[in-house]
Order: structure tokens, then C-alpha cells, then sequence
């Protein structure tokens, strides 16, 4: 990855962060976004001042179809160009029955998990087909997969992730552009960790080793490789 340009959404979360210094510590630069000066500054913190020289932050809304625009030619006017992109932002609602879910919880899961995924391809796809290259990775989940009851929500909008990045591998395909999804099973996060047992998560994978994951889907060794859901379970 070393001199590679990877644009991450999400990357002050718990699964953005890993990645960050993952692909950092390969030799890339990182573009990605905050939304208050304490996120930014604790990412800071954890990829250490080393690897932060070749982070690239901005104070941007991945839920903000325009933000998202400006983000992508802004990163191109100061850098030159994007090689990857990977998508992680995401959220899953409280548990309940489908027939009980509020409108708005449906919405705020489809607009937080398939909405910001559209916003990001709509936005760098143009950049890539242009270069004739590029990569771009989306985080779905093991819910996306099979329909996770009391989860509905949930489910769908990462399902249809799933299907959407399939479409967008169909329609870049021929423009050597690849376009993949991860779909992982229980992180071993801090939040994770806070009410799961210790011996479940034993079980559950490791963060950085999801993150490399990822890295291969961003490396030239996953070329010939697009459409295509890598689940990442663990020992589940």
C-alpha cells in the first residue's frame, strides 16, 4: 500500500480507526472525517504522531450528500487523486419485532447504513472510471447476509448494500474498477466487549485482523476479484 491514497468513512470509529492505522502502517495516506475536535483528536492518539503525518482529516458529514461531494473534490484538488475508497459507517437499532419498528427508525437505519453508501459512490465512482482504476470496498454485515430477526431494519439496509455493490461491480466492471463488500460477524471492539462475556469473545474476530481483510481488497492482489462478499465470522 505505500504511497496508495485511501479515502475511509468512519474512520473515527472503532472499526475506522483500526483501519486507519493498518493501512497507515502499510505505507498509504489516509483521507477521512470527523465531526467534533475530540474524535479527531483521539484518532490522532491512536494511530500515534508518527503515522498521523500522512493523516488527512477534514470536519465533514457522511450523511450529507453535498458534504460528501465537496469531501471527494477537495481530497482531489490537495492530493491528485483517490486509489480506494472503503465505506464503514453504519449502525444497527435496538432490538425489536419488525411489525413494532417506528417509521423513523426504519429510516434513520436505511438513510445511516445505505443512504451514506450511495452518497460516497455517486460521488468518487466518476474519479475512478476517469483513471480507469480504483477500489472500493463496503463494510456490510453478517445481518446482510440472513435476515436477523428483531432486526429487520438492520438487515435490510445491509442486504441492500450487498445488492448495490453487486450492481456497481456490474456497471464498472469493464473499467478495471473493483467493487467489493466485507461482511463481518462480531468485532472484538471495546463497545463489543462491554456486554459480551469473555468467553464469546474469544470467538469473535479481532479487529486488525478484519482490517487486513480489507487491505487485500484494496491491493493489487484483488484485482481480478469484484462483486464478491467476503464474510469474516471468526470462530462463530
Amino acid at each position: 500500500m505505500e504511497g496508495k491514497i485511501i479515502l475511509i468513512t468512519g474512520g473515527t470509529g472503532q472499526i475506522g480507526r483500526v483501519l486507519c492505522k493498518v493501512l497507515l502502517a502499510e505505507g498509504a495516506q489516509v483521507v477521512t472525517h470527523y465531526r467534533t475536535e475530540t474524535r479527531r483528536e483521539e484518532l490522532e492518539e491512536f494511530v500515534g504522531a508518527d503515522l498521523a503525518v500522512n493523516l488527512h482529516l477534514s470536519a465533514r458529514d457522511p450523511l450529507s450528500p453535498d458534504d460528501v461531494s465537496s469531501w471527494i473534490h477537495e481530497t482531489l484538488a490537495v492530493l491528485g487523486r483517490i486509489d480506494g475508497a472503503v465505506h464503514t459507517i453504519g449502525g444497527i437499532h435496538p432490538r425489536q419485532p419488525a411489525h413494532q419498528l417506528a417509521t423513523e427508525i426504519w429510516r434513520q437505519s436505511l438513510a445511516l447504513n445505505l443512504d451514506s453508501a450511495f452518497f460516497l459512490a455517486r460521488a468518487i465512482l466518476p474519479h475512478f472510471l476517469e483513471r480507469g482504476q480504483g477500489k472500493l470496498v463496503f463494510v456490510s454485515a453478517l445481518a446482510g447476509l440472513k435476515g436477523k430477526a428483531q432486526y429487520a431494519a438492520y438487515s435490510a439496509a445491509k442486504g441492500g448494500l450487498i445488492r448495490f455493490a453487486e450492481a456497481l461491480a456490474e456497471e464498472t466492471k469493464r473499467h478495471n474498477v473493483q467493487v467489493n463488500v466485507v461482511a463481518p460477524g462480531i468485532l472484538r471492539t471495546p463497545a463489543n466487549l462491554s456486554w459480551g462475556s469473555a468467553e464469546d469473545a474469544q470467538n469473535w474476530v479481532e479487529p486488525e485482523r478484519f482490517a487486513r481483510t480489507v487491505l487485500f481488497l484494496l491491493s493489487p492482489d484483488s484485482d481480478d476479484i469484484t462483486g464478491a462478499t467476503l464474510p469474516v465470522t471468526g470462530r462463530m
